[in-house]
């Protein structure tokens, strides 16, 4: 039991410090919204524009890592773990349409079996892009760092695409996708 209470103590006190930084939004059709993409295809930018365009929930991976690490649980706290929790605690007060702004290509049964437990449309949105482009994208987004991204993109590349024959993807956008018109699709697919 003490394990238990250490685990929600530790929850609750990473919750505290990543709450600043959860989108919460006014859409609540019960929908989780994730990708199946890479570094550099525009995830953020896609959840950054949902969330702003309509009131859809917002979470992103980046800001639970941070979270966990000023708390001190980035080593006793599986960020997976953490993150389920959350996606409880945040649909407790009512269904909400939530994006979450992380590769899934890793963690895609735990989200689809989330929305599954909770009724919940699962809406994966794949992005492919070559490398080419990614790399052009890191560079002006990363700049000095742009090396270290690099040295992990074939890891992420080569994840992506052995997955991607495994996950179901309800909407596939190609490299030269338009972001307005990607969104709106997306936000189509939710209330559609």
């Amino acid at each position: 039991m003490d394990r238990i209470n250490n685990v929600e103590a530790a929850y609750e006190e990473v919750y505290n410090v990543h709450l600043p930084n959860i989108k919460i939004g006014n859409a609540d059709k019960p929908t989780l919204i994730v990708f199946s993409a890479i570094p550099g295809s525009g995830k953020s930018e896609l959840t950054k524009r949902l969330i702003e365009n309509y009131g859809i929930s917002g979470i992103a991976n980046k800001d639970i890592r941070k979270s966990l690490e000023q708390t001190g649980h980035a080593e006793d706290v599986a960020i997976g773990d953490y993150t389920l929790w959350l996606l409880d605690r945040l649909i407790k007060q009512g269904p909400k349409t939530i994006v979450f702004d992380r590769n899934i290509d890793q963690w895609y049964e735990a989200a689809k079996s989330w929305a599954t437990k909770n009724s919940y449309q699962f809406l994966v949105v794949r992005i492919d892009v070559s490398r080419n482009v990614l790399e052009k994208r890191l560079q002006s987004r990363e700049g000095n760092k742009v090396s270290k991204v690099l040295e992990v993109l074939d890891f992420y590349s080569n994840e992506h695409e052995r997955t991607t024959q495994n996950i179901q993807a309800s909407i596939v956008l190609k490299e030269d996708y338009d972001l307005d018109a990607a969104t709106q699709l997306i936000n189509d697919s939710v209330t559609g």
